[in-house]
């Protein structure tokens, strides 16, 4: 019986494999009354938002990779209250991370994604939280250049 049971654990590990990983599944709160999960499926990432006195509300984000996902949980405003990222490394010579930054809409109840303050995407993103920016790179002509993303442009609307 025991044998069977290590057996059924192996097979399943195999099966599952690394994905059940930290990076697959985030629970945090957004505000004192808002409580969200995020759940990365293939190419996409299911969110909950249960807020105190509301109906749950879900969003789907679909992203065009055929990467894995990565998921990240941080203050990208640095206002006291978590977003989270979604990154996975590019397809050309996979040696950038490509990250979008979603941050909480009280006004719309949902997540809004951030953009860069130069740029099409976060590349490469870092959190300066000395200087309240997130640091990414862009490229220009074929060079990389730092971008700075201070925190009071990163505000939902």
């Amino acid at each position: 019986m025991k044998i069977l049971k290590l057996f059924m654990f192996v097979l399943w590990f195999f099966l599952t494999g690394p994905t059940v990983a930290a990076d697959q599944y985030k629970n945090f709160r957004v505000a004192p009354s808002v409580t969200t999960s995020i759940y990365r499926v293939d190419s996409s990432v299911k969110v909950k938002i249960s807020e105190v006195g509301k109906k749950e509300r879900y969003q789907v984000l679909t992203f065009d990779t055929e990467s894995t996902l990565h998921l990240a949980v941080a203050d990208y405003a640095f206002n006291g209250t978590k977003g989270f990222s979604v990154w996975y490394l590019d397809e050309g010579m996979g040696k950038d991370t490509i990250s979008m930054v979603f941050l909480f809409s009280l006004k719309q109840h949902r997540f809004v994604e951030i953009r860069p303050a130069c740029g099409d995407d976060f590349v490469n993103l870092q959190i300066d939280n000395v200087r309240r920016e997130l640091v990414s790179t862009y490229y220009e002509r074929n060079e990389a250049v730092l971008c700075r993303t201070k925190s009071k442009t990163l505000s939902p609307q």
